[in-house]
């Protein structure tokens, strides 16, 4: 019955609007069908995977929203080019990722790489 999830995100200048569309376009996140009319710009950016994830205990990130990248510090190294601003420098999880976390358009998110490709998830099986 599920057809698709949106997390919605107001920015709140289009300038940065425009800014966060091209950090995540060059990380590789598809423009989907946006919008523009008299009351707002949207702008959505499609991953090729996602999940709603649960927890109790530790949060696995001080952030709104967690990316899984190839390459963190070159992903740190956009994000600064854009002029994102990052919120801390790359570090280690307790889960075994390098991550950072960035303010992007008011969202924060945590961008990770695993660690160890041991440590990576196998993917489901199709």
């Amino acid at each position: 019955m599920i057809k698709s999830v949106v997390l919605p995100k107001l920015v709140p200048r289009e300038e940065d609007l425009d800014r966060v569309h091209g950090f995540l376009t060059e990380l590789g996140f598809e423009l989907g069908e946006g919008w523009d009319d008299e009351r707002s710009r949207g702008l959505p950016m499609l991953a090729p995977v996602g999940a709603l994830e649960f927890y109790h205990g530790q949060p696995p990130a001080p952030a709104d929203v967690i990316v899984e990248v190839a390459d963190v510090q070159r992903t740190l190294n956009i994000a600064m080019s854009h002029g994102i601003r990052v919120l801390s420098e790359i570090c280690r999880t307790h889960w075994g990722s390098d991550l950072f976390v960035a303010d992007v358009g008011g969202c924060h998110i945590a961008f990770f790489a695993w660690a160890d490709a041991k440590n990576a998830p196998l993917p489901a099986a199709a």
